[in-house]
């Protein structure tokens, strides 16, 4: 008797955080599915006004007025790995990493 390996995929889709912003601020459209009085719909608005679009890019006012480009999830790990493999080569704790990625002006 023969013995039959199975190989299975897992195919993970993530959703880009910044869509529910973006689409309520150019147009004040909430996803599908999310009640325009619900506790998701006012989380999406309350926090849509902590943010700005600038050319179709998604930014987001600091306390002091900074705009920080909000990145995508995969840019945002492929600029940790670069400040923590590249220019600022050093192995810093993950609350000092983040905080080099703030200080460039990513969000």
């Amino acid at each position: 008797m023969e013995a039959t390996a199975t190989v299975r995929e897992v195919l993970m889709i993530e959703e880009d955080w910044r869509i529910p912003f973006i689409n309520f601020i150019k147009e004040f459209k909430l996803p599908p599915g999310i009640e325009a009085k619900s506790a998701q719909a006012t989380r999406i608005i309350r926090r849509s006004k902590g943010f700005i679009m600038v050319s179709d890019n998604l930014y987001k006012r600091s306390a002091s007025g900074i705009l920080m480009k909000s990145v995508t999830l995969e840019e945002g790990m492929d600029i940790l790995r670069e400040i923590h493999e590249g220019v600022c080569g050093n192995h810093a704790a993950s609350r000092t990493l983040v905080g080099k990625a703030y200080k460039s002006g990513f969000f």
